[in-house]
């Protein structure tokens, strides 16, 4: 959980020794706290005697004994507002395909053709691209409006394709994942990864919003690699 802690000095008159030790303890306190990650931002006067510092904890109580080791606590008042954090999610989905690897890779990699393939993608501009490597802005058709997002692509030898989208959705403050094709004798699975850090309570609706864009690509994707597959097996059989 994360914590904002404003604090304000309380009234008491310290010797200037005491008062000069008290912050200078409180400062390597605040070295510690960042250095175990639990301190994510500090603003603070006098030894966090006053000031705003930001506080990972697993337990309001948790974030109490931090705050209680801090040397200018007795010094001090609290006050405690926890933060909403983005939610994460993880999933995946799989798909089985009757085609070779290689037609599946290029439907998946030659992103400038998805326009004409993918019912939700309107418009797709090419950034940078090389062989291993692009760079895209993608315009989507979403439930209510289109999205625009900037999208970075890394291959691997044709067996993966890694992907970060820069700007997402709404509902999304970050969005990494994978398309990953596992060749089986004479067919491909497919396995789409994704990570998503969410904006609270949109669990569901991104899941299901990114689920079934996924889903969408991967019947596409199955669809056209067999019937390439069908008409490349009639051309042998002639």
């Amino acid at each position: 959980m994360l914590f904002a802690v404003l604090t304000e000095a309380a009234p008491g008159d310290l010797p200037i020794p005491t008062y000069l030790e008290t912050v200078n303890r409180g400062h390597e306190y605040i070295q510690e706290l960042f250095a175990s990650g639990h301190l994510k931002h500090a603003f603070v006067r006098a030894g966090m005697a006053a000031g705003l510092w930001l506080i990972e904890a697993d337990s309001p109580e948790a974030l109490d004994a931090l705050i209680q080791r801090n040397p200018t606590a007795p010094y001090a008042r609290y006050q405690k507002i926890a933060l909403a954090q983005p939610e994460s999610l993880c999933f995946s989905e799989s798909v089985t395909i009757h085609a070779p690897a290689e037609f599946v890779h290029a439907l998946l990699w030659e992103v400038d053709r998805w326009p004409s393939l993918l019912p939700h993608v309107r418009r797709v501009t090419l950034r940078e691209r090389t062989h291993t490597y692009q760079d895209f802005e993608l315009e989507a058709a979403g439930p209510s409006r289109t999205r625009v997002c900037r999208i970075i692509r890394r291959d691997d030898e044709g067996r993966r394709i890694e992907y970060e989208q820069v700007h997402s959705h709404p509902l999304v403050r970050s969005h990494q994942g994978a398309w990953l094709l596992d060749p089986v004798g004479d067919t491909v699975v497919v396995t789409a990864e994704h990570t998503l850090e969410l904006e609270p309570d949109s669990h569901q609706r991104a899941r299901h919003m990114v689920g079934q864009e996924t889903l969408s690509t991967l019947r596409v994707v199955k669809e056209l690699a067999e019937r390439q597959r069908s008409l490349v097996g009639m051309g042998d059989s002639t």
